[in-house]
């Protein structure tokens, strides 16, 4: 198993759109996969993040 993460970032949608998009995406892997989620907020630019369990490893950002 392999930690991976998913963020919803924003500072045209609202609190409610993030948290909406989270919760769908949280729902749609379930509960036994869900790790845990987070928000934080730097000026006008909203942030949640979701960390969860997954089977494939995760992909190596560019460089």
């Amino acid at each position: 198993m392999y930690v991976q993460f998913k963020v919803f970032r924003s500072d045209w949608h609202s609190w409610e759109v993030l948290f909406q998009q989270a919760a769908d995406f949280l729902t749609e892997i379930g509960p036994e996969r869900t790790i845990s989620v987070s928000h934080s907020q730097e000026g006008s630019v909203g942030v949640v993040s979701a960390w969860y369990w997954t089977d494939q490893p995760p992909s190596k950002p560019a460089a």
